[in-house]
């Protein structure tokens, strides 16, 4: 009788924690169903429909498990689907504020009168139903740029005794990340003993008193490049801190954990996309990749930026089976917008739509308007298909280039490989050389273009003087830009970018000249195609550079004048004279210091022509809009 009650006493256990678990899950549920109701509400100037959604979700409380949280939960919800109160930007900010700081005192009790003889901080009671709402407010307090109020609910959560739910840690570490990486972005300078500065660590504060014992900088004061420094190492901490916080939400199964914690990875990770500090994006950003897949997350334009670059990192450290496994990762993301000229009206039929027309072959006009289509419906296919063809080519082991562009993009790869500088600058030569025989091979195979279309190349006949010619239009873009350019363009125009950024790197000035011809030679659209135009901006600097470092190779000839000054051997010395390389000023000509007309002809020219390749860059720049002023700024510091 006995082990009969205890089985009937265990299965009347089990049923109620099966119970308790459906509860749960059915709260979970009605909060996530109000949640989507004041999220759909934000509609509501333009929709009466979802007016009256939004104030039947303000008034319904019952769908929320704690009722004395659920106003404060739905305050929370109306700021982070954007439904701000207020006339103006201002009163809509200072009332978000007001409404997230009355959230927190009501959770958050008043701190109590410091003790001058214990100052170690005291505990706070948080009420344990109410901490993980507590995070979430931090959390949508550091998306409105709220920082200080955020970093105050991270130190209530420290000082709490309670452990929290396993959510609520992993919630909190997100909160920490978020504020731990942007405590830095609005300081030039930190003074250690300014109020309100930013403490530095113990073991630095060690480094650098040992340094100050070497007449180094004091410790007290750090300039806007160690902030600079100490911005970028609080940044990389924080994704660490963010990589081992999503492998702890991987092991609860949350998948809006999951969603949170890769968006919050690509936010944080982003300032970090430059080719000298991508590595420390890598492990993250491979991790949230991986997460999004495990869950199929629907979020697929961020995973197909995710997988693009963490295929530009395993790039970067020559692992090509990994690169070209996420570079396709990415292309077969399902993102992008719908095509409406493909998608046929409800009252159609397909008898009545011409669903199956008679197959025709394809004009290379319609190839690249098809190409420009795609490009405009999925954003990330222009960088995802070449890198995908360049790392087919340098895997494939049996198969041949097929033409003479695919046989410069390898020529180009062998030479970054190489460590030989006269080995580098013989491969780019012949990678440039192809690189012109495939050009010279699409323009004679391409039919003549009708007087209606856009040409998809200039002439031949361009040379260096017609694109730093400021009179020229081409060589400040202006002119009617290619609508829909062909693909074999697109990608000699990235080649000849890659050659001029490598030529130059290796100060191969000449091969600079020879191969910015063709990037310049063409007129691209701002809107369909930024990155090319970016590309010519880039070439024009880079051409200006190469000029100066031409002028400042130019030999200058000797100009001993005889004085009074004489030695006894009456050897005459050399005047001293302006540096006629000199740039802003022309040199001298009919005078006893004037350097011979040739030098001078030649060295004017190099001066003009550097003045001119400037001013078209920067003109080119300008019309990318302000988003490009960092171009500007670098065309105003070349010297």
């Amino acid at each position: 009788m006995l082990s009969d009650a205890e089985r009937v006493q265990s299965k009347l256990n089990a049923i109620y924690k099966e119970r308790q678990a459906f509860q749960g899950e059915v709260y979970a549920l009605c909060q996530k169903l109000a949640y989507l109701r004041l999220h759909i509400g934000r509609n509501a100037d333009k929709n009466p429909d979802c007016k009256k959604l939004l104030d039947d979700a303000e008034k319904d409380h019952d769908l929320f498990s704690l009722s004395h949280l659920a106003e404060a939960k739905v305050k929370l919800q109306k700021l982070r689907s954007e439904i701000f109160d207020g006339k103006d930007e201002g009163d809509k900010r200072n009332n978000a504020r007001a409404t997230l700081q009355g959230i927190v005192d009501s959770i958050v009790p008043a701190p109590l009168p410091e003790d001058p003889e214990d100052p170690t901080p005291k505990s706070v009671d948080i009420p344990s139903d109410s901490i993980e709402l507590l995070v979430d407010v931090g959390r949508c307090a550091a998306h409105l740029l709220f920082d200080d109020l955020a970093a105050s609910i991270i130190e209530s959560c420290k000082n709490t005794k309670i452990v929290g739910s396993p959510t609520f840690r992993v919630k909190l570490d997100y909160l920490k990340c978020e504020v731990q990486a942007k405590e830095l972005d609005s300081k030039d300078s930190i003074t250690d003993d300014t109020p309100g500065a930013v403490p530095i660590d113990p073991s630095a504060k060690k480094k650098m008193s040992a340094l100050s014992s070497k007449k180094a900088l004091p410790p007290s004061k750090l300039d806007a490049r160690h902030v600079d420094a100490l911005r970028l190492s609080r940044r990389v901490e924080a994704l660490k801190l963010l990589d081992r916080t999503i492998m702890s939400a991987r092991r609860l199964g949350d998948p809006d954990l999951l969603q949170e914690g890769a968006v919050l990875a690509w936010n944080l990770g982003l300032p970090l996309l430059q080719p000298h500090l991508r590595k420390h994006v890598h492990r993250v950003f491979n991790l949230a990749a991986q997460v999004l897949q495990e869950i199929s997350s629907p979020l697929t334009p961020l995973r197909a930026m995710l997988h693009l670059e963490v295929a530009k990192c395993e790039l970067s450290s020559d692992f090509l089976a990994k690169a070209s496994q996420h570079v396709t990762e990415s292309i077969q993301q399902d993102y992008g917008h719908i095509d409406v000229d493909r998608v046929m009206s409800p009252e159609m039929t397909t008898d009545e739509y011409p669903c199956f027309p008679t197959p025709v072959e394809p004009t290379p006009e319609d190839v690249a308007k098809a190409d420009a289509k795609n490009s405009e419906l999925r954003k990330l296919d222009r960088y995802a298909f070449p890198m995908h063809r360049k790392l087919e080519l340098r895997t494939s082991i049996y198969s041949e280039p097929d033409n003479a562009e695919e046989k410069a993009l390898l020529q180009l790869e062998q030479a970054k490989e190489v460590s030989d500088v006269g080995l580098q600058k013989t491969l780019l030569q012949k990678s440039a050389g192809l690189l012109e025989m495939s050009s010279e091979a699409s323009s004679s195979s391409s039919p003549p273009p009708s007087p209606t279309s856009s040409p998809s190349r200039q002439a031949p006949s361009i040379c260096l003087e017609d694109i730093i010619d400021e009179a020229n239009p081409l060589a400040i873009g202006d002119g009617e830009p290619m609508q829909a350019p062909p693909q074999s363009t697109k990608s000699q125009t990235s080649l000849w970018s890659e050659i001029v950024d490598m030529a130059w790197s290796l100060r191969h000035t000449q091969l600079v000249k020879r191969a910015v011809v063709p990037i310049l030679s063409n007129v691209w659209s701002v809107e369909k195609n930024r990155e090319f135009v970016v590309m010519q901006v880039k070439a024009h600097f880079t051409l200006a550079e190469a000029l100066v470092e031409e002028l400042k190779l130019t030999i200058v000839p000797p100009l001993p004048i005889p004085s009074s000054d004489d030695d006894e051997n009456n050897t005459p010395r050399t005047s001293k004279r302006p540096d006629p390389r000199a740039l802003g000023i022309p040199c001298e000509r009919d005078s006893l210091l004037a350097p011979p007309a040739a030098f001078a002809d030649k060295v004017d020219k190099l001066k003009i022509q550097t003045i001119s390749a400037i001013s078209c860059g920067i003109k080119r720049a300008v019309k990318l809009g302000p988003t490009a002023l960092y171009l500007v700024e670098s065309g105003g510091e070349i010297r």
